[in-house]
């Protein structure tokens, strides 16, 4: 559910840059899952 509203949200230009500071702090994890949702998240703030 999270990741549906970051990436609702990554698509709304005026929103890139507050999902890019809310997700700075997991760029670090480990986790496989938070790399995934990582990789996600970025193709819409990407664009």
């Amino acid at each position: 559910m999270g990741l549906v509203i970051f990436i609702h949200f990554a698509k709304i230009p005026e929103r890139k840059s507050e999902v890019r500071t809310i997700i700075q702090p997991l760029k670090a994890d480990k986790e496989i899952y938070i790399k995934k949702a990582m990789v996600w998240i970025n193709r819409y703030l990407d664009k």
